[in-house]
């Protein structure tokens, strides 16, 4: 959206994490998506599937969990400004 709106990217958006990544590298198996992550914690799925606030919600509850079991949670990929 940046490059379309002729504006640069900024910094914070040029890198980000990919959660299942940190997930597989801290508990040892990567999983195959948010609910298999979910599962894997034994935490409930709250709210709708692919509904974009609910998937939010969610993840945002694994990122808790994992942090609160030690993990550190650490950029996994990144792309320079367009």
């Amino acid at each position: 959206q940046c490059v379309k709106s002729g504006i640069p990217v900024p910094l914070f958006m040029q890198q980000w994490c990919n959660l299942k990544d940190e997930f597989g590298a801290f508990y040892g198996n990567k999983p195959s998506g948010m609910k298999g992550m979910l599962s894997r914690l034994k935490m409930p799925l709250k709210g709708k599937h692919h509904l974009g606030m609910d998937d939010t919600a969610n993840i945002a509850q694994v990122a808790i969990r994992m942090v609160t079991d030690g993990a550190t949670i650490a950029p996994t990929a990144a792309r320079g400004p367009q």
